[in-house]
């Protein structure tokens, strides 16, 4: 009821108004998390983002309505309290009124606070000026609703003006410019910078790091004038006393304010503590309270198993958000045996689901240890039972289970013990049950090895998706995944170990690196007796990981045999294998080793010690055509048999003492390299073709089931590509070569820049690798948000949207790419010569050539819908603008045709007004420009077909663009000139233009130029002096509002293509450049 008592209305008509207005909204939004709060009053308006730009800090900002709107009008909820507080969010303001971005797109904004659909809004009213009109030309203005929440009078003390903190130096800052660029610098050579001040003026900035210290001074910095006795008061008001315990701490509100939530609303809310100077906290240790102040003026505090917990009671008590995460990852590093169930208990209490669900976690897995300890007593029947009832629980068998339960029942009392003794017994599983029925609570786990991708992705069947991968271990030697590494599980640990970084270099793992899934931290476990990689691994899932086979040193295949015991972290040497194998599948059964190799073979204990026997497959089973000649490519183990895969068929071994049958279960849809047993089910991972896949096979159903599929990507495509190395990349790009070909030999260089831009520079060790192999000879070439792509031939028009880019080469095709992969669709030949420009809608695409033909394709199944030679001579250019395409070319003419219903051209009209080759046309509101060889630009209207301007040149016109009232055009003086003039549609003098630029600098060619209301872009050639051979580009763009004032306008924006090829075309749009070489071009956005 409230809402209908307040009225505001406002309204924006000053255009500098509304870009300033839009300016304020754009900085809230990007200060602000998620919402800001909107404060009105008759005198002032604010805007508050609390907690905006770091945790504790607060966005204040205060205007006057007279400064910024042209009317004004506001009634409170009452006369006495006339203020109206609302809660918004500036980032959804942001992005739907980018119309005002613009001084010129608005002629007027109206603001109000209104009911729709018995909700409260902020409406705004956009009049658009007449060039932001729609295409039908009919609405002129656009209304955005965004709901807001109507804050209630009990909050507002909430959203007053933040406190001033006690302060003995107050200084004015340098320029922000300055100080912006000086943070730029100073961040790329440590985290933190420290800013000192005096009262004399003087400022500097210091940054220390390990290895140096560096300090920019200020001197006769300007100092502000403040009551030196409202700051005294000022300081006296914000400090209060806190009593606890036996000592008192004297600190500041504000202090407390910002890092305590409990203290915010103690301090701003009708409380009776918010105007005493003096509190006592109860229930609180203060030896450990003052260690919790301490942290949070920034002191380092020793924190141990003994005041941990105290520690966390504070942080939870007064909400500090910091201490408890500083407290939590002590919890998580020190996590063992003998604490984890007190440590569950502690995170439950305190609602720390994170920490809560990895000591539960590591409860459920080390189970069998912690079954005997006595601190299961001091659990509630609740917790216990969702222990012990949990299918995770790793025990087996459930002896141990029911020991832990029979004792815990004779702890309890009497009365609960007969109310519990039924529900905790239901976590028993039946033993007369069959034992197919029962589900293993110890899952045997084996990962399916899939690529050289530096991470490791789970599945998780509950949800049928694909895990965050986890990166590989920090290896040492460069960063990048070593060569013929093998991964293994055993509980709930990872173990990656083996592989050599690059082939032939001796660059070895030799270490054994462990992953802790429940702690999710890496660390050495181990280290191997001999280098090895591509070796065969298994588990006895249990404690023990077997290494078979492989390569040592120089290549050289190994039959030597390592068990490495986990738990002792100790290796023990077998007996070496008949023959060397690499990668042969193996796995342990009933306590034997088997190898599937060349040979087959079993290895048992006996009183002698290990040793080998070999065997055959008993093939009686089997049906006719089963090819048993290669080699199996994987096994893993159930209770009861073997399951072997070779290529797309999957066999059931079970070795008995006589007997080695043989039978075959069915095949898969793709071929099998690796997979492993969940329970009673074998998955098979799929990634070696572009459609990822997760097969499963049912053992008591026999089965076969895709349970997931997934495209796979370029990006993992370039991973798994860069994981090995970076030498076999060089080397096998370079191997394609031809010796005489060095432009190719530059493309394939730009083609490895984009790789180490892409992917090796997000990575330190990559970079110093980079560095090192590199000798910064490719390092030129400065990062962009930019796509290669590569078309048929050399490149003559490009042109490009959000999902799709299009080009014309010389030899007459079209290609369209994908612009999300840099994939080619489709190469259509639509011209017996070049495809000189070609235009796109959302469903079509028109191209013209050299052979005078025009061409309309369906974009969406890229087939021709028709063919037009309409014009006597080539065509040189195309413009799609609305249902109307305009083409221009060298039979002087220019033609009008109308897109129908069934998208073909009908030709509307021809006009021949020029004597030369018409060489460029644009289309804007109606309108159409047309530049020629006969020094004339002229102006049609495109519904009467007359024409309504001419304007006279001194050279003929290379390029030129139009955005109404204003074209730009390059003439053709000749090279070695940076030359574009800008004429006007208002202007009187026809023979003159309105505007014309030339640089200074007299060593560049134009190549391409684009227009928008508010800035013009040109491309340009650039030497190094007079005369020189070309060696780059560079894409300059200019404000258009300093361009009309300015004769020599300073640019805003410069993009530097520091690298040279012959025969390119560049060409923009209002955000990209996109400039060819040789058969490539390159899309990159130039704001970014």
């Amino acid at each position: 009821m409230i809402l209908w008592t307040m009225k505001f209305r406002a309204r924006l008509t000053d255009g500098l108004s509304i870009r300033k207005f839009y300016q304020l909204i754009q900085t809230m939004a990007k200060l602000s998390k998620n919402a800001c709060v909107f404060r009105l009053a008759p005198d002032h308006f604010y805007l508050m983002a609390v907690g905006g730009m770091a945790p504790g800090g607060d966005v204040w900002v205060q205007g006057k309505p007279r400064d910024l709107f042209q009317e004004y009008q506001m009634e409170g909820v009452t006369p006495t309290e006339n203020e109206i507080y609302l809660q918004l969010e500036p980032d959804a303001l942001a992005k739907n009124l980018v119309a005002l971005k613009n001084t010129h797109s608005a002629q007027s904004v109206k603001l109000k606070l209104t009911k729709k659909r018995d909700s409260p809004c902020l409406s705004f009213d956009l009049e658009l000026a007449p060039g932001n009109v729609a295409a039908s030309g009919t609405c002129r203005q656009v209304t955005h609703d965004f709901p807001v929440v109507l804050i209630p009078r009990s909050q507002w003390t909430e959203f007053q003006e933040p406190a001033i903190p006690p302060f003995q130096v107050s200084i004015y800052l340098p320029e922000l410019k300055l100080v912006k660029s000086l943070v730029d610098r100073y961040k790329n050579m440590g985290k933190r910078m420290t800013m000192e001040a005096n009262n004399q003026g003087k400022l500097r900035f210091v940054l220390e790091s390990d290895t140096l210290k560096v300090i920019t001074h200020f001197a006769h910095c300007a100092r502000p004038k403040f009551d030196e006795s409202l700051n005294q008061s000022r300081n006296m008001s914000d400090q209060i006393t806190l009593n606890v315990g036996s000592k008192s701490f004297e600190v500041s509100k504000s202090h407390l304010v910002k890092i305590s939530s409990y203290f915010e609303v103690m301090f701003s809310s009708p409380f009776a503590e918010k105007d005493q100077t003096e509190i006592t906290l109860k229930d609180v240790n203060p030896h450990e309270f003052e260690a919790v102040l301490q942290f949070t003026q920034g002191k380092s505090i020793p924190i141990d198993d003994e005041n941990v917990y105290e520690v966390l009671k504070i942080a939870d008590m007064f909400d500090l958000k910091v201490m408890t995460s500083h407290c939590q990852k002590y919890l998580v590093d020190h996590l063992e045996h003998d604490k984890a169930l007190k440590v569950w208990k502690a995170a439950d209490m305190y609602g720390l689901t994170s920490l809560a669900k990895r000591a539960k976690s590591f409860i459920l897995w080390h189970f069998p240890t912690l079954s005997t300890q006595q601190s299961w007593d001091d659990l509630s029947l609740e917790d216990f039972y969702s222990i012990v009832s949990c299918p995770e629980l790793h025990v087996t068998p459930d002896t141990d289970l029911l020991k832990l339960i029979r004792h815990r029942l004779e702890a309890c009392s009497p009365q609960d013990s007969n109310v519990c003794r039924l529900s905790l017994l239901k976590a028993i599983q039946d033993p007369s049950a069959p034992l197919a029925n029962l589900k293993s609570r110890k899952l045997p786990i084996q990962p399916s090895v899939q690529g050289s991708s530096g991470y490791i992705h789970s599945f998780h069947l509950k949800t049928s998706s694909l895990s965050r991968p986890v990166c590989l271990p920090p290896f040492e030697q460069g960063g990048n995944c070593p060569v013929g590494i093998r991964t293994c599980a055993i509980g709930p640990y990872i173990y990656s170990l083996g592989g050599e970084e690059v082939i032939g270099r001796s660059n070895w793992n030799r270490k054994v690196w462990r992953y802790d899934t429940i702690l999710q931290v890496w660390d050495c476990v181990m280290e191997l007796p001999s280098p090895i990689r591509h070796m065969g691994i298994c588990t006895d899932n249990d404690r023990n990981i077997f290494l078979v086979g492989g390569y040592g040193r120089f290549r050289v295949k190994s039959d030597a045999v390592f068990k490495l015991d986990m738990n002792a972290r100790t290796c023990e040497t077998l007996s070496p294998l008949p023959c060397p194998m690499n990668s042969p599948p193996c796995c342990v059964f009933d306590h034997d080793l088997f190898v599937f190799g060349p040979n087959l073979l079993r290895g048992s204990w006996s009183d002698k010690g290990f040793s080998w026997t070999s065997f055959e497959f008993d093939a009686s089973r089997l049906p006719k055509g089963c090819n048993l000649s290669f080699k199996m490519d994987a096994a893993v183990t159930s209770a009861t048999a073997i399951f072997l895969a070779q290529g797309y068929h999957l066999f059931k071994f079970s070795p008995e003492p006589k007997s080695y049958a043989l039978e075959l279960m069915g095949q898969f849809k793709d071929e099998c390299v690796h997979m492993c047993m969940v329970e009673d089910r074998i998955y098979k991972f799929d990634a070696s073709s572009d459609e990822a896949s997760i097969e499963v096979f049912d053992t008591h159903s026999n089965r076969f089931d895709i349970i997931w599929t997934g495209e796979r990507t370029m990006d993992s495509i370039i991973h798994d590509l860069l994981a090995h190395n970076l030498n076999p990349v060089v080397r096998e790009i370079f191997l394609n070569l031809s010796s005489s070909d060095l432009m190719e030999a530059k493309l394939v260089c730009h083609l490895w820049r984009d790789f180490i831009n892409e992917w090796i520079e997000q990575s330190i060790p990559g970079r110093k690798r980079l560095e090192s192999k590199l000798r910064n000879n490719w390092r030129q070439w400065k990062v962009m948000s930019s796509r290669l792509y590569i078309p048929s031939n050399e490149v003559f028009d490009i042109k490009w949207d959000q999902d799709e880019a299009f080009c014309g080469t010389c030899d007459g095709f079209v290609d369209v790419f994908d612009r999300r992969t840099s994939r080619r669709k489709i190469a259509m030949k639509l011209h017996g010569n070049s495809c000189v420009q070609l235009d796109i809608n959302h469903d079509l695409i028109v191209s013209v050539g050299e052979d005078s033909f025009i061409n309309v394709v369906d974009r969406k199944s890229f087939c021709r819908l028709q063919r037009l030679d309409d014009h006597r001579g080539p065509i040189w250019g195309v413009k799609i603008y609305k249902n109307k395409v305009v083409t221009c070319g060298g039979d002087c003419m220019i033609h009008i045709y109308e897109i129908g219903q069934d998208f073909q051209l009908r030709l509307l009209d021809r006009l021949r007004h020029h004597q030369k080759s018409v060489s460029h046309v644009e289309v804007d509101r109606d309108m159409i420009v047309s530049g020629s060889e006969d020094k004339y630009i002229k102006v049609y209207n495109m519904v009467s077909k007359e024409m309504v301007r001419v304007f006279k040149c001194q050279f003929s016109i290379l390029c030129l663009d139009y955005s109404h009232p204003y074209i730009a055009a390059i003439p053709n003086k000749g090279y070695n000139s940076l030359n574009f003039e800008i004429w006007s549609m208002n202007q009187e003098l026809s023979s003159q233009c309105l505007i014309s630029v030339e640089m200074p600098v007299r060593h560049f060619d134009p190549l391409d130029l684009k227009m928008t209301k508010d800035y013009l872009s040109v491309a340009i050639e650039r030497a190094e002096d007079f005369g020189d051979e070309p060696i780059g580009y560079r894409a300059i763009t200019f404000s258009m509002e300093d361009l009309l004032q300015n004769p020599h306008p300073e640019p805003i924006h410069t993009l530097e293509i520091e690298e040279y090829f012959d025969n390119v075309s560049i060409h923009l749009d209002q955000t990209s450049i996109a400039y060819s070489q040789l058969r490539s071009f390159r899309i990159s956005n130039f704001w970014q």
